[in-house]
């Protein structure tokens, strides 16, 4: 890992229509991202499910490759990353909760991008 450059907290809201066990069957299926993530060309796991432990690559449209591991898994509502390998280092956190008949999507982020992003 490089010299940290930058530091960012991301949080984003999304309501979709399926309850939190669908939108977990989604996210649970590593090998799938690509279909509904366009922004992965491809994710690589040593699990083929989330697990406490288990790690995954993920190789972007734009960019360098990055790895995660997963910390915590509680499905179908919550999800713990860290960024382990690649130009980011911190924790992604997924919350799953009921509302409205479907599922209110919580991902926040707090990252630090390293000298390898500006590819110094």
């Amino acid at each position: 890992m490089g010299i940290p450059v930058a530091a960012t907290r991301v949080h984003e809201e999304a309501l979709c229509e399926q309850p939190p066990a669908e939108v977990w069957a989604v996210l649970d299926d590593l090998g799938g991202y690509d279909s509904w993530w366009p922004w992965f060309v491809r994710v690589r796991s040593d699990a083929p499910r989330l697990v406490a432990g288990a790690t995954f690559t993920v190789r972007p449209v734009v960019g360098y490759e990055f790895t995660c591991g997963v910390e915590a898994v509680e499905p179908p509502n919550r999800l713990v990353l860290r960024f382990r390998d690649g130009p980011f280092a911190g924790r992604s956190t997924w919350t799953l909760t009921p509302e409205d008949g479907g599922t209110l999507i919580d991902i926040s982020a707090d990252i630090t991008s390293t000298d390898r992003v500006l590819g110094v």
